[in-house]
C-alpha cells in the first residue's frame, strides 16, 4: 500500500516587506494583539513585522524524488526552499524573515535563556505558536563574559545546584594557529565559580589550548555537582574531549580522551544527555567534523575518585561544523521517537540532512533522516509546542525553517 502520508508536503514561503502587500499574511504578535502588516521595515525607520505565507498543502507525485520548489525574490536577495516530498513523519515549514538571518542563539534551560535569532539587525525571541513558530521582537541574549580576560566572544556557561555553577574560558592566546573557529585566538585557561562564590582557575601549559568558545556544565556522575565539559587541544596532537571539576578546592582535569593524533585536527561536542535511559548523561561528539566526521558517545565514570571516559559507541558520516564558523550547536537533543529517552539530531557530512541517532542497549542506531532543502549553517534552536518538539534551523540559502512531527 502506498505511503501517502510520506509524500505530503507543507511548504511555506519567506516573505519580505515588498511581498507583504500581495501575499496573505498571518502575523505573529503577543496573544490578543493584532496589527496591520507594516511595509518598509527598517528602511523606513520602523520595526517591521514578521509573517507567514502558506502556499499550499497537498500530495506530490514522483515518490522520494519529488521536490516542492518555492522561489521568493525580494529587492536584493533570493531564497530557495526545496522541501523533500518524501519527508516521512516530519513536516518542514519555511518561516518569514524581514532581512537576512545573521545568527541563531539556541538558548539554555539551565541559564533560563530562551532561543532567539538575529535577523535584519534585530533580535527576536523564538517561541511555539500552536504547531508552528512565532518570532517576537526581543533583546539580545545575556551571554557576555563579565570577568576580565575572557575570550572576545566567549560566553559563560551557567548551571544550578552544588559545585560549579558558572564556567568560562580565559587567557586568550595565539600559540595555536589552527583557526578552525574563524580566528587564531584560543583560550589558555578555564575559569569557574562555585555555588559558594569561590573563583577557580585551571591554567594550561604552553603546549595546550582550549579550542572552544563556551564550556558546558553537566552532572556527569550523579553526585549533585556539575562537571565542566571542554575541548582541550594538544598543539602537536590535536583535540580531545576533557572533563573538569572541583576537587579539594581546586579546578582539576578529571578525565580526557586521547588526542586525535596530529595537529590541526578538531572535534565538536554534539550533545550531553541521558541517551540510554540509565539516569546518567552521555557526551556525544563529532570527531574531525570537516574530514569524514565520526560520531562518538562517551560516558564519564568516577570509580572511587579516579575519573575516566568510556566510549559507548561510534558511527561514521557526520558533520556539526564547517571551517571558519563560530556556530558550534549544529545539533540538538530531543526525544525524536516519543519513548521518553533523549535522541540526537546531527547533520550528515554534507549538512543536507539531519540524522536521528539513538543509544539503546549499548548500541548506536539511526532511527530517522530528515532531508534539508539546503546545507545547515546556523545553530539549531529547539522549542516545544503542544504537538511536540520543533527544530528551528538556518540554512545556507538564507532560509529559516521549522521542523516538526506531522
Amino acid at each position: 500500500m502506498p505511503n501517502r502520508g510520506a509524500d505530503r508536503v507543507l511548504a511555506r514561503l519567506f516573505v519580505t516587506p515588498r511581498m507583504m502587500a500581495s501575499r496573505p499574511i498571518s502575523n505573529c504578535y503577543p496573544a490578543g494583539e493584532t496589527r496591520r502588516p507594516r511595509l518598509g521595515g527598517d528602511r523606513a525607520g520602523g520595526a517591521g513585522t514578521l509573517g507567514r505565507a502558506t502556499l499550499g498543502r497537498g500530495t506530490l507525485g514522483g515518490g522520494t524524488a519529488a521536490l516542492a520548489l518555492i522561489l521568493a525574490m525580494a529587492a536584493s536577495w533570493l531564497v530557495v526552499v526545496a522541501a523533500p516530498a518524501h519527508a516521512g513523519p516530519w513536516r518542514i515549514e519555511a518561516l518569514a524573515l524581514e532581512g537576512p538571518l545573521t545568527r541563531i542563539h539556541p538558548g539554555s534551560d539551565a541559564a533560563g535563556q530562551k532561543p532567539a535569532l538575529l535577523a535584519g539587525g534585530r533580535w527576536f525571541a523564538i517561541s511555539a505558536c500552536g504547531e508552528s513558530v512565532c518570532l517576537v521582537p526581543g533583546t539580545a541574549p545575556d551571554e557576555r563574559i563579565s570577568a576580565a580576560g575572557g575570550l572576545p566572544d566567549g560566553a559563560v556557561a551557567r548551571g544550578t545546584g552544588l559545585g560549579v555553577v558558572r564556567a568560562w574560558y580565559g587567557q586568550p592566546t595565539r600559540r595555536y594557529r589552527h583557526g578552525v573557529l574563524g580566528d587564531d585566538i584560543e583560550a589558555g585557561a578555564l575559569a569557574a565559580a562555585s555555588a559558594s562564590g569561590k573563583r577557580l582557575d585551571h591554567i594550561l601549559g604552553s603546549g595546550y589550548v582550549f579550542e572552544d568558545i563556551t564550556p558546558r556544565l553537566a552532572d556527569l556522575d550523579g553526585d549533585g555537582k556539575a562537571e565542566i565539559v571542554a575541548i582541550r587541544t594538544d598543539v602537536t596532537a590535536g583535540a580531545s574531549l576533557a572533563v573538569y571539576g572541583e576537587r579539594g578546592g581546586k579546578l582539576r582535569r578529571l578525565a580526557a580522551t586521547a588526542a586525535i593524533g596530529r595537529p590541526n585536527r578538531w572535534l565538536n561536542v554534539a550533545g550531553i544527555a541521558d541517551f540510554d535511559g540509565d539516569g546518567r548523561p552521555e557526551i556525544a561528539i563529532v570527531k574531525t567534523p570537516h574530514i569524514g566526521g565520526k560520531l562518538e558517545f562517551w560516558s564519564y565514570r568516577n570509580d572511587g575518585g579516579a575519573g575516566r571516559l568510556v566510549r559507548r559507541g561510534t558511527m561514521a558520516g557526520f558533520s556539526n561544523h564547517f571551517i571558519g564558523s563560530r556556530n558550534l550547536s549544529l545539533s540538538t537533543v530531543f526525544d525524536a521517537d516519543g519513548d521518553g529517552i533523549a535522541d540526537l539530531a546531527v547533520p550528515d557530512t554534507a549538512r543536507t540532512a539531519l540524522r536521528l541517532v539513538s543509544l539503546r542497549e549499548g548500541k548506536l542506531s539511526q532511527t530517522g533522516l530528515i532531508a534539508l532543502p539546503s546545507p545547515l549553517t546556523q545553530n539549531i534552536a529547539l522549542v516545544r509546542g503542544p504537538g511536540g518538539p520543533i527544530l528551528v534551523c538556518g540554512l545556507a540559502n538564507g532560509a529559516l525553517i521549522a521542523i516538526s512531527k506531522r
